[in-house]
């Protein structure tokens, strides 16, 4: 034999037993699991049981679905108006409608994503208790309190955004102050993905993102050494590094919202937009709420106090941790979540939102995190030594020290950390009131008139009825499928008409607003070859609709467009009609 060479049979893999290898999961991991049974399961009860569904939430599931199966599919048809990352989470779902329809024609599949993330979101707060070496007693009693508190259950279970949103701001938190105790460069990039993940949601992510860049340079500026030059520089350089990832998103969203339909913030310049909706909405909801007087701020404060009734204690709480050195945890969670609570009080006082309860949501979270604040240990005080604490002396944040007077020394830490829990505690009763109150519910979108009728089945509730847009879109869709139509042969808005959409199982028959050629068959249904036109009672935000816009009073008599009544849906204040386009 040749030497050097080794002989055929010596040269290859090594057989090894396969084994697989089980590991127990983690506390968090079951936490998170349990959660996400349970979210589910209340979906179930909410949606496919009572049919109680958020056209909100209905609509984003609808967003996602003309990408894949309209008469047009694309990927722009998701639209430029809301936010896109809640709709693209649900398109590996959608599929599923082969063998459960459900899962598309009930929003179901919204349902199983808001489950997801707010499941997600219970993780992310044991992590963060986790990371901040919170005491496993207070750890699971925060982490259970927030996930079973009544707001997080609805919300985790209804398909509506807030969920994700939530999950979003806890991951950039939880890196946030990661970064803020070892001063390292991929927790500050993590924290500024989560934050572009959270725009990519919704849009009140610019301001957390504005108090988070703006914390970031003044922690990094205010822990070093030197000239004030140099060290706004580097604190500069740390707000570049978590705001770009941020960047990159808010400016490629709005780059391909200009370059696909020639606006870049449809959001507020569409007929559907926010703007829009405020016009429609605003008179009837501002009686309610008292928007635009002093009783304001009383309906607000109402509100999170409703939804979190201990958070200004635990915000003072926090700030007497903040000097005592646990500033690493409390900016962040301040910073970021604070920024959006702060915006919910000053859209609502200056008119720029409405006053649904849903938007002081992010009051939640935030306590929650201030209780894990202010039960965990002085973080510095623990390490033994600079490798422990993850940082540098040169590098931590020097905060000066708050005095130590007689009635801070009585003020013991176990005091502060029962009185935390306490009063996370008490939000579960004190909330679970707040969102069944009619009187905190401006009109149609608040949360008691979806559960109200839940669980009290026998009460009135008036004209309208969270049950009625599933009604009528099941009606409409079975009535118009039995018609057995070809490709493109019914006209319907499908901002407002997205139930019948979703309903039917013929998608292609209709033409909607996602199509690329809606507004030439809007202006000249016949040479399209559109038969019908599905036209809604111009009420409401239902006024904002296409057709209604193009032809004003065709749904009281059809226009010259479509003299002829084929049939009308109604059910609990929303009614539809069908008209035949005259040939």
């Amino acid at each position: 034999m040749t030497a050097g060479l080794r002989p055929v049979e010596s040269v290859g893999w090594r057989r090894r037993p396969l084994a697989l290898v089980l590991r127990r999961p983690s506390e968090g991991a079951l936490i998170g699991a349990v959660s996400l049974v349970v979210y589910l399961i209340a979906s179930g009860a909410v949606i496919l049981g009572a049919h109680s569904i958020i056209g909100d939430a209905w609509s984003r599931v609808a967003n996602g679905y003309y990408v894949l199966f309209s008469r047009d599919p694309h990927l722009a048809a998701i639209g430029f108006v809301w936010n896109p990352l809640p709709s693209v989470a649900v398109l590996p779902l959608l599929p599923l409608k082969a063998i459960w329809p459900d899962m598309v024609a009930t929003g179901f599949a919204g349902a199983v994503v808001s489950a997801l993330c707010m499941a997600g979101s219970v993780w992310q707060v044991h992590a963060i208790a986790e990371d901040w070496h919170v005491r496993r007693s207070a750890r699971l009693a925060v982490t259970l309190l927030f996930a079973l508190n009544p707001m997080i259950l609805y919300y985790g279970a209804n398909g509506m955004s807030e969920a994700m949103f939530i999950l979003t701001m806890l991951i950039c938190v939880r890196y946030m102050a990661r970064w803020a105790q070892s001063g390292q460069v991929v927790p500050l990039a993590v924290a500024g993905t989560a934050m572009a993940a959270a725009y990519l949601t919704r849009y009140e992510a610019v301001v957390a993102a504005i108090g988070a860049v703006g914390a970031v340079t003044i922690i990094s500026a205010w822990r070093r050494h030197g000239e004030i030059r140099d060290r706004a520089a580097e604190g500069m350089a740390d707000g570049i590094v978590f705001a770009a990832p941020f960047g990159t998103a808010f400016i490629g969203w709005a780059l391909a919202s200009w370059l696909i339909v020639g606006d870049p913030f449809q959001q507020f310049t569409s007929a559907y937009g926010v703007v829009s909706q405020l016009q429609v909405a605003q008179g009837a909801v501002a009686q309610i709420t008292g928007q635009g007087t002093s009783s304001a701020y009383w309906w607000i404060a109402h509100q999170m106090l409703g939804l979190e009734p201990g958070i200004v204690v635990l915000l003072l709480l926090g700030l007497i941790v903040t000097f005592k050195g646990r500033h690493g945890l409390t900016i962040p969670a301040v910073a970021v979540l604070g920024s959006v609570v702060a915006f919910a009080v000053f859209g609502f006082l200056t008119g720029r939102t409405l006053g649904w309860l849903r938007y002081s949501i992010d009051v939640i979270p935030l306590a929650s995190v201030l209780a894990l604040a202010i039960l965990a240990p002085n973080p510095n005080a623990e390490a033994t030594s600079p490798a422990e604490a993850g940082d540098t002396t040169a590098s931590r944040l020097r905060l000066p020290k708050l005095p130590a007077g007689p009635g801070l020394r009585r003020l013991s830490s176990r005091a502060m950390g029962l009185a935390a829990v306490a009063l996370v505690a008490l939000a579960v009763p004190v909330g679970a009131s707040t969102m069944l109150d009619p009187g905190q519910n401006p009109q149609y979108g608040g949360e008691a008139f979806q559960l109200r009728p839940i669980l009290f089945p026998n009460e009135p509730i008036g004209q309208y009825t969270p049950f009625g847009q599933y009604q009528v879109g099941r009606e409409a869709a079975q009535y118009l499928d039995s018609m057995h139509l070809g490709n493109g042969q019914v006209l319907v808005d499908g901002a407002m008409g997205f139930p019948v959409i979703l309903e039917s199982a013929y998608p292609t028959q209709f033409i909607t607003t996602s199509d690329r050629d809606f507004q030439q068959a809007l202006l000249d249904p016949v040479s399209f070859g559109v038969k019908y036109l599905l036209v809604p009672e111009a009420i409401g935000y239902q006024s904002l609709d296409a057709i209604n816009r193009a032809y004003p009073g065709i749904y009281k008599s059809g226009a010259t467009v479509a003299p002829t009544l084929v049939a009308q849906f109604d059910a609990g204040g929303n009614n539809w009609r069908l008209y035949q386009v005259s040939s």
